[in-house]
């Protein structure tokens, strides 16, 4: 499936899900490699819904205090990052009626946690997921590079993300796998306005690095 995103130059993209894609109220992961390059004056999205939290959505930030967070009418923080590093961080909801929405960051397979943790809202719209920024209507997207964007209709577990920090793309999941980015370094634009449904490729400039490649024998 190709990625719906649209390529500046060489170096910069935004990703947002096809229609195909709308996780609704169901159970779902979204994950991908984050490079943070500038800190955040309050906060700047790196995966959220195309409407908004307002809408009934999600929001995936980074934040002023130099922490990942997951946002809903408020902020629960995460572990703190470092600029400058590649994080892999996931997302993902067990149910919309029992369960919570989680937050997985990490630079390693070894150092991936489940690091917050907060219950949805009673009901999550149908809307696109976005990747490398906040929803529409907001310009507090994030600086930095994406990579291995992935969307699942199911919650994954640690060892499962771990799986996908070594083999990303690898993990189907008998069809749970709606959707696969690879677009390794590509830098998000700061909007969504006239986003078209692109499937140019876009790649790295010389003088960037995409995120860590790792080998299962040294991940045990």
């Amino acid at each position: 499936m190709p990625a719906s995103y649209t390529a500046i130059g060489s170096t910069k993209a935004a990703i947002i899900t096809t229609s195909l894609l709308d996780i609704g109220s169901n159970p779902f992961t979204a994950c991908m490699w984050v490079r943070i390059t500038s800190s955040a004056s309050s906060y700047k999205g790196i995966i959220s819904s195309e409407g908004g939290v307002g809408s009934g959505g999600i929001a995936l930030m980074h934040r002023s205090t130099g922490k990942f967070s997951l946002w809903n009418g408020s902020f629960t923080d995460g572990n703190s990052f470092s600029l400058d590093t590649w994080y892999f961080v996931a997302y993902t909801l067990d149910s919309i009626v029992t369960g919570n929405l989680r937050l997985y960051q990490g630079t390693t397979p070894n150092n991936l946690t489940n690091s917050a943790t907060y219950t949805p809202f009673a009901s999550l719209a149908s809307q696109k997921v976005v990747f490398g920024g906040y929803h529409t209507g907001d310009s507090n997207w994030m600086d930095g590079q994406i990579a291995h964007c992935h969307l699942y209709n199911t919650p994954l577990s640690l060892d499962q993300l771990r799986e996908i920090m070594i083999k990303p793309g690898s993990l189907t999941l008998n069809g749970a796998l709606l959707g696969y980015f690879p677009v390794t370094g590509l830098t998000p634009v700061t909007n969504l306005t006239g986003l078209a449904n692109a499937t140019e490729n876009a790649t790295m400039t010389a003088s960037e690095l995409g995120p860590p490649v790792f080998f299962p024998t040294l991940c045990s």
